[in-house]
């Protein structure tokens, strides 16, 4: 670790705590089918991907959502099955990233939505007021605004270039192992955070 300058984070499952049974029960309360195939750290339907890159709206996926499920719901109670999964952010997570922000220069890189990405932000200023993304890192990266998303080795590319960091110097945090596998693609050094690992423990 001693010749790592950079540190590039995931944000949900690293900063901010999930738990995607919550949506998933969510949505099988409203539709009785099973959300599992639709939505998981591994596989999704290509109308999440699709939305996950931005290249269709929050309307265009609430009505996929609605055609998929059978459902015919308002747009809050789709917003709030689908924002379930999102905890909190532990101040430990908070306090850490402040600290290493002293001496690396860190980023976040998530694969995320509109809807995701509004509703983090409210958690996040709701337990940690005074707190922004701009606040905590040097630049954050999202997948809907990129229209790009992890693992391809063309997102971690552009954050690299972006900032003039060499692969050889930073590291890439994830708990989706494919998404560790296209960063080191890409020639970073990266990092699995396993369920139950905690990135106040890694020793960075």
């Amino acid at each position: 670790m001693q010749n790592i300058k950079n540190v590039i984070f995931d944000l949900g499952g690293v900063i901010l705590n999930l738990d995607f049974k919550k949506t998933f029960s969510a949505f099988e309360a409203l539709s009785f089918k099973d959300f599992t195939p639709i939505f998981n750290k591994v596989y999704q339907y290509e109308f999440v991907s699709l939305y996950e890159t931005g290249k269709i709206s929050s309307e265009e996926f609430r009505k996929n959502l609605r055609e998929v499920l059978e459902i015919d719901v308002e747009d809050q109670v789709l917003d709030a099955a689908w924002n379930a999964m999102l905890l909190d952010f532990p101040l430990k997570n908070i306090q850490f990233l402040q600290e290493i922000g002293k001496r690396k220069r860190i980023f976040v890189l998530s694969n995320t939505n509109d809807i995701h990405k509004t509703a983090a932000e409210k958690i996040l200023e709701k337990e940690h007021p005074g707190i922004t993304w701009d606040k905590l890192f040097e630049k954050s990266y999202f997948s809907h605004i990129m229209q790009d998303r992890k693992p391809n080795i063309s997102i971690f590319k552009q954050v690299l270039n972006e900032n003039g960091l060499l692969a050889s110097e930073t590291l890439f945090i994830d708990d989706s192992i494919q998404h560790v596998e296209g960063a080191q693609k890409a020639g970073l050094h990266a990092l699995h955070l396993k369920d139950g690992m905690s990135i106040t423990e890694l020793g960075i």
